[in-house]
């Protein structure tokens, strides 16, 4: 029972956290089928992909963080042939 209570402190803590964090503007992006923005994704590979179009995101490796429209860090992405 002990860790129970050990594992629910912590995921309090990240709620708060990522509220915290929201509330001051920064915010996730880079989700699956989005348009390739270079100046906000890093591509890491290509990959063949019949349920994405060719050029959009295939999968998100590492979200993306925007502080007030800044790139605090780019989305490491694959995106489809």
């Amino acid at each position: 029972m002990k860790t129970n209570n050990w594992v629910a402190g912590v995921l309090q803590i990240e709620k708060f956290l990522r509220e915290t964090l929201k509330n001051a503007g920064v915010s996730k992006f880079g989700a699956v089928g989005d348009e390739f923005d270079s100046a906000r994704h890093e591509v890491v590979a290509t990959e063949k992909n019949s349920n994405v179009a060719a050029g959009k995101i295939s999968a998100v490796l590492q979200t993306g963080f925007i502080f007030n429209g800044k790139v605090l860090r780019a989305a490491k992405v694959k995106i489809a042939e």
